[in-house]
């Protein structure tokens, strides 16, 4: 039995799929077990490399006390022979790997103090913030001397169901939808770091300039559940034809928007899990970056994909921070135009060329130094 355990970030387990396709290969008949959150099942359930996917109710300790029984009688009864942790932060996923009492016990680091862990873990991995997070995660195949190694990453998969549940739920909202003939927004970055997410006035005027550049195409807002709010601030602000622009915000399932991002013509977004939906189905995509680079969760080279990123003194920041320098003035961020954006979307839509990369370092702008912290 193998077991891979990561708890946190949509995204994040779209980036795993080229590991655990990798120790597919290497161990064909093991049983393979993705460990994961409640939130992640339903995208975990549609990877076919996962024979089962287990949850773990972190909600309260008092769920945890209650689902943390059968998971680990689980594996003592059946004997895990590889376990591998994949969260970096979380004191939950090391205690599982000590009472998984498995053989081979994987895990990474961050600083040296980490290091006091090599009593827990057989092999421990130093996790690289500067390396593509597939790669980060290939490491742990590589480490127990596994060398045929997926590269590419996998989409979930989609079931006919799909389309016609979303199909009905289109139809239902009073949505127009024209195959392949429309264009994505996501406005929206996970709350865990809001430094992630360009301004909604930004959003706004370039929804303005592609009604006006391309009229024949709709436009879709998506956002998860909980963030109508962003969706419903961007359309409020429009004032478009009704029926150009349509907020999906909160109302479609997983695989729902597995299948419309499959389809779209062109998918805008922030750093965000449907971001790595979108890499994963090859669908044309403007990222973009800020507190974080994009070499590290980006997957920089890929033609299908514009990452926009200004290199700004304090960034990246996001893993090396609590609160971030900025605390929530995401120049990093700002200073990705609404011109930028558009030439990108234009550059793809057309497959000719590609956008000119700012790769300067910037130090300040006009208004701020950044990096800096003044006492309040």
């Amino acid at each position: 039995m193998i077991v891979v355990c990561k708890l946190m970030g949509l995204g994040s387990i779209v980036q795993i799929t080229p590991l655990l396709t990798s120790l597919r290969k290497r161990f064909p008949s093991a049983h393979l077990i993705f460990l994961t959150r409640s939130a992640n099942a339903e995208l975990c359930r549609r990877f076919d490399v996962i024979d089962e996917t287990l949850i773990l109710d972190d909600r309260s300790l008092v769920q945890l006390a209650v689902s943390l029984p059968g998971l680990l009688q689980r594996f003592w009864l059946v004997g895990v022979d590889i376990f591998v942790n994949l969260e970096v932060y979380s004191n939950v996923s090391t205690l599982l790997t000590i009472l998984s009492c498995a053989r081979n016990r994987i895990g990474y680091y961050l600083k040296p103090h980490d290091m006091r862990a090599r009593g827990i873990y057989t092999h421990m991995v130093y996790f690289n913030q500067n390396a593509p997070i597939a790669q980060v995660y290939l490491q742990a195949a590589r480490c127990i001397g596994i060398t045929e190694l997926h590269q590419g990453l996998i989409a979930p998969r989609i079931d006919p169901a799909d389309r016609i549940s979303l199909a009905e739920k289109l139809a239902a909202t009073g949505c127009r939808f024209e195959k392949s003939n429309y264009i994505i927004v996501n406005p929206n970055a996970s709350d865990l770091r809001i430094e992630r997410r360009w301004p909604i006035e930004y959003y706004i005027a370039l929804i303005k300039r592609l009604y006006e550049l391309h009229k024949d195409m709709l436009i879709y807002l998506i956002g998860g559940p909980g963030e109508e709010p962003v969706g419903a601030a961007v359309t409020g602000l429009l004032s478009l034809p009704a029926g150009s622009v349509s907020d999906l915000s909160g109302r479609l399932s997983l695989p729902e928007l597995t299948l419309m991002l499959d389809e779209a013509r062109i998918f805008i977004t922030n750093d965000s899990g449907p971001m790595h939906l979108a890499f994963a189905l090859g669908t044309p995509t403007v990222a973009l970056f800020g507190p974080v680079s994009p070499e590290h969760y980006g997957g920089a080279g890929e033609t299908s994909r514009v990452l926009l990123y200004r290199r700004i003194y304090c960034s990246p920041c996001v893993h090396h921070f609590l609160e971030s320098p900025c605390r929530g003035d995401n120049q990093c961020m700002k200073m990705i135009g609404v011109d930028d954006v558009l030439n990108a979307v234009e550059t793809l839509l057309s497959g000719i060329g590609r956008p000119e990369v700012d790769s300067r370092l910037h130090y300040s702008s006009q208004e701020t130094v950044f990096g800096i912290q003044r006492r309040d």
